[in-house]
């Protein structure tokens, strides 16, 4: 699948509850709408969106930006004699991303080999037009720098959320 890495890192953590509240428990704390989850933007209050199947889940922060890009936290209830296994890796349309900042760099490349060829660079606009190429780069490096991190502040509120909605700990 585009995006996700090779070998994803399995998390394990388990609850005292039972696979019934757990799922009960996600549904009552995050907005699990499918229509909400695929479109998000402004249709939920909620800190998460999520859907929630027979066995399996999927959780995602519930944010008005970089939402595209957002890690996407795939779990699984396994039943266990003190309650619960919840287990699960993130998965991201990283690629999305770096698709973005290709064409990004692209077109600002060949933005600036248009101007380079029809000489516009030795007119007095010169210093405009490199002023804008540079703020464009800056634009995309700073764009794909914070996507990086909001993955991964992303990635630790639905850990934060996995833990408090069902009083999980890591599993040994």
């Amino acid at each position: 699948m585009i995006g996700q890495a090779a070998s994803q890192i399995t998390m394990t953590f388990s609850t005292h509850f039972s696979t019934d509240d757990c799922k009960a428990k996600l549904a009552a704390a995050a907005d699990t709408s499918r229509r909400t989850f695929l479109l998000g933007l402004l249709l939920s209050h909620k800190e998460m969106l999520g859907i929630i199947d027979n066995t399996t889940f999927q959780l995602r922060v519930n944010n008005h930006y970089f939402r595209y890009y957002a890690p996407i936290f795939y779990g699984r209830f396994v039943a266990s004699q003190n309650g619960t296994i919840i287990q699960g890796d993130f998965r991201s349309p990283f690629a999305q991303v770096q698709v973005f900042v290709i064409c990004w760099f692209s077109g600002l490349g060949l933005f600036a080999l248009v101007m380079l060829v029809l000489g516009v660079a030795h007119t007095k606009d010169a210093g405009e037009i490199l002023l804008f190429i540079m703020s464009m780069a800056a634009f995309g490096i700073a764009y794909a720098i914070l996507a990086k991190r909001s993955k991964r502040s992303m990635q630790r509120t639905i850990i934060a959320f996995l833990k408090s909605t069902l009083e999980a700990n890591d599993a040994a």
